[in-house]
């Protein structure tokens, strides 16, 4: 568990770069399912984006950055495999709005690319 902590807010962390990282996007998620009808499609698109929004800000961290460099270059190699395949493909299969879609995906390359150089070693 500590290490999926380490992988998700970084080694070290401040506590309060962890909520300010949970509050926002619980809040991000919310507005979504406030904002759309309730369907099952919303609640989906609510849940990707509460991952692409939380892993933005995490990725922007350098403690996060550091614990995904002692992971293996196959390990990093998938998860941006699968966050440039998997993640827009769902994007795209549960949009409720494009102007939402668009959002998501303009956050997910952002996510991807910080991700990218921030493990680059």
């Amino acid at each position: 568990m500590k290490k999926l902590f380490e992988l998700l807010f970084g080694k070290n962390q401040d506590n309060r770069v962890v909520l300010l990282i949970l509050i926002s996007s619980f809040s991000f998620s919310g507005y979504i399912l406030w904002l759309y009808p309730l369907t099952l499609y919303t609640v989906l698109t609510a849940i990707l984006a509460l991952d692409i929004f939380a892993g933005l800000m995490s990725n922007l961290q350098p403690q996060t950055n550091q614990a995904w460099k002692k992971q293996r270059s196959s390990s990093r190699l998938l998860f941006v495999i699968i966050h440039l395949t998997i993640y827009p493909l769902l994007i795209v299969l549960f949009q409720v709005s494009l102007p939402l879609m668009t959002l998501m995906l303009v956050l997910l390359l952002t996510k991807t690319t910080a991700f990218v150089v921030g493990t680059k070693k």
